[in-house]
C-alpha cells in the first residue's frame, strides 16, 4: 500500500523540485516554527533560540519522510509521527550539548555512548523522562482514553481524536467542525493535561 500524507504520495513529495515537495514544505514550515518556538521557551535555560530548534525540526522532517515509508502503524498520522521524532531529536541534541559541557568541565571521562550504562539501561542528562520509550500502541491507548474518559462529551471526543490521532491543527478542526478556535484550544489543552496524567508527557 502506497504511503500518503493528506492524500499525496510520499514518493511524490520526495521528488526534488516537484510541486508536491513545494506544497508539503510550504505547509509544514509554519508548524516547524511554532514547535521550535515552544522548545525555545520550554528549554530556555539551555540558551538556544528558536532558529536552532527550527533547523532540528527541518532536518527531522526530511528524515521522517523517508522513515514514514516503512512505518507500519497505520493509526499514526505523519504530523504526530514527525512531532514524536522532533521531540526525540531535541532531547538528543540537548543531551549531547550537556554531555560536551560536562566533559570539558572534567566531570565526564568520556562522551562515548552517553545514553546507555553498563547494564544497558537508558539515562538522560537533562532529566526528561520516558522520551525514549517504545511508542508502539501509543495511539491505540490515546484513542481509548479519549473515547472512555470523555465519552459523555461528544464535542471533546471529536476534537480530541482530530487533534491527537488525526494530527489536525486548530484551524483545520475549526473548518471541519465550526467550533470556535478558542474553545478548541481550551479542549485540547484539557485533554493534553489528562493524557499527561495517564501516560506521561508525550504531546
Amino acid at each position: 500500500m502506497q504511503k500518503c500524507i493528506n492524500g499525496v504520495s510520499v514518493l511524490k513529495i520526495l521528488e526534488r523540485n516537484s510541486k508536491e515537495e513545494l506544497l508539503f514544505y510550504t505547509e509544514y514550515i509554519p508548524h516547524i516554527r511554532d514547535v521550535a518556538l515552544f522548545y525555545s521557551i520550554t528549554y530556555k535555560r539551555y540558551g538556544f533560540d528558536q532558529d536552532v530548534y527550527f533547523s532540528i525540526g527541518l532536518r527531522t522532517l526530511h528524515r521522517c519522510l523517508y522513515a514514514f515509508l516503512n512505518y507500519e502503524d497505520e493509526m499514526i498520522s505523519f504530523y504526530n509521527y514527525w512531532r514524536i521524532c522532533f521531540k526525540n531529536a531535541v532531547i538528543d541534541f540537548l543531551n549531547d550539548q550537556e554531555e560536551i559541557k560536562l566533559y570539558f568541565q572534567g566531570k565526564l571521562i568520556s562522551i562515548d555512548s552517553p545514553y546507555v550504562d553498563a547494564s544497558g539501561a537508558y539515562h538522560d542528562v537533562i532529566g526528561v523522562e520516558d522520551d525514549k520509550q517504545d511508542y508502539s500502541g501509543l495511539f491505540e491507548k490515546v484513542e481509548k482514553i479519549i473515547r472512555t474518559d470523555f465519552g459523555d462529551k461528544p464535542e471533546q471526543v471529536q476534537i480530541g481524536l482530530c487533534f491527537f490521532i488525526e494530527g489536525m491543527n486548530v484551524d483545520e478542526i475549526n473548518k471541519l467542525t465550526g467550533i470556535p478556535s478558542s474553545r478548541i484550544y481550551y479542549i485540547t489543552r484539557r485533554i493534553r493535561n489528562h493524557l499527561k496524567s495517564k501516560i506521561g508527557d508525550i504531546y
